[in-house]
């Protein structure tokens, strides 16, 4: 059985605790994200998405550029057990 520690969620979870001003995400264009700051949006984007009734088990689809959104926007939905659909 998979140890669910490991998914990406809890793993950003843990580098933002154990290592928070360490980057987590560079952009092409050098813009960058720390563990700690990659957590918290993830973990706001989580929170506004339940506030408008997304929930356990539900699909979601995506249709993101390879920006950092579309990172936050996988953890987000991970942490809120939904099935992501990108398009």
């Amino acid at each position: 059985m998979l140890d669910p520690t490991c998914l990406a969620p809890h793993a950003v979870a843990r580098g933002a605790v154990t290592t928070p001003d360490a980057i987590a995400l560079e952009h092409v264009d050098g813009t960058r994200l720390t563990y700690a700051e990659l957590d918290r949006r993830a973990k706001a984007w989580a929170g506004a998405l339940a506030a408008r009734g997304v929930a356990d088990g539900d699909h979601v689809a995506t249709m993101l550029p390879n920006t950092f959104d579309a990172h936050v926007s996988m953890l987000a939905l991970a942490w809120l057990r939904v099935v992501e659909v990108p398009l």
